[in-house]
């Protein structure tokens, strides 16, 4: 059976409905919380994919969280063994930081809420984002929680921008995906982030309630696009899967 190591930096920053994905395709996940204290494994041995989720650290801060030098590590080490990574958010910025890219804050402030993304023609012709691309002709609303932002990476395709961020996803190689925004979040997860963050929502000039209201209509449309996107990835876990089988 496939197996995915996921590296959790939140209680409320879960795996969303990627986990439901995860079922259908019949892969094993074992999911570590580095913020809690759980060691980061130091190689990709066992596991075929890397997910890497989000969280309100920050990459430039490993001094105050000490295991996201030991998540670099990692995730330098699963893309020089050709390992699917896959990040969400921080995640996105991870794999940024770790392929050399520049990752600070946003000059022009916080991205929160729900705003479009606008996928580049790029994103038309990849294995993972070109259904996405066809459907909603190269334009759909994303939810978004992050102050930081990251340059493209040396070698790296830009999929993906927004109105504030000029790289909101990219892919690198093979199988190493970036996206900034949230596809995989539920209304559990908004509601719980507007609590725990409420300044960060004030701060934006929005409510919860707003969130909240605007995720009853569009999240049913990102859910089901997160799902394409993420199981066009699990495909290429699974191929690496196949070609590491004896």
């Amino acid at each position: 059976m496939p197996k995915v190591l996921v590296l959790q930096h939140h209680p409320a920053e879960t795996l969303g409905i990627y986990a439901q994905v995860l079922t259908q395709f019949s892969v094993e996940v074992q999911i570590v919380h580095g913020y809690d204290g759980e060691a980061i494994p130091q190689r990709m041995r066992g596991f075929d994919g890397l997910v890497v989720m989000g969280g309100p650290a920050g990459v430039y801060e490993q001094t105050q969280f000490p295991y996201l030098t030991d998540e670099l590590r990692l995730i330098d080490r699963a893309m020089k063994s050709d390992s699917p990574v896959f990040g969400v958010c921080l995640g996105s910025q991870l794999l940024a930081a770790a392929l050399g890219a520049s990752v600070h804050r946003n000059e022009i402030g916080p991205e929160i809420g729900w705003h479009d993304v606008l996928l580049s023609e790029l994103a038309a012709a990849d294995s993972v984002w070109s259904t996405v691309h066809a459907e909603q002709q190269g334009q759909f609303s994303a939810f978004h929680w992050h102050g930081d932002v990251f340059d493209v990476p040396d070698g790296a395709v830009p999929l993906a921008h927004s109105e504030k961020t000029a790289c909101q996803a990219f892919v690198y190689g093979r199988a190493i995906y970036g996206t900034l925004f949230h596809m995989e979040i539920d209304e559990h997860q908004i509601r719980e982030m507007a609590d725990l963050f409420a300044a960060d929502v004030v701060a934006t000039q929005q409510t919860s309630a707003s969130l909240l209201k605007d995720a009853t209509t569009r999240l049913p449309t990102v859910n089901g696009l997160g799902r394409v996107v993420f199981s066009n990835w699990l495909s290429l876990v699974l191929a690496a899967s196949e070609r590491r089988a004896p």
